[in-house]
């Protein structure tokens, strides 16, 4: 009796279905888009590339880091103003 091999969890079928895959979904309104659109077309947000599971990156908000960032500094600076001076 001849024995089956299978592989399973072998990093070639991995491989094959991120080759076969031709579309990612958005991570908000998981809307099918095109590989290389930027921005999902139902609920206009910007995207980034595919990940394993086939859904597209959600860019990191830089500009909201930054003003988060500068407004804790004022707020760091006006309570050592008001209750340490």
């Amino acid at each position: 009796m001849a024995s089956k091999k299978t592989s399973k969890g072998t990093g070639a079928s991995d491989t094959a279905q991120k080759l076969l895959r031709s579309y990612k979904q958005c991570p908000d309104c998981l809307a099918r888009m095109p590989l290389n659109a930027k921005i999902c077309p139902d609920c206009g947000l910007k995207v980034g590339p595919v990940q394993a599971d086939g859904k597209a990156k959600k860019p990191v908000d830089w500009k909201g880091y930054l003003i988060s960032a500068i407004l804790f500094g004022i707020l760091f600076y006006f309570v050592k103003w008001a209750f340490f001076e």
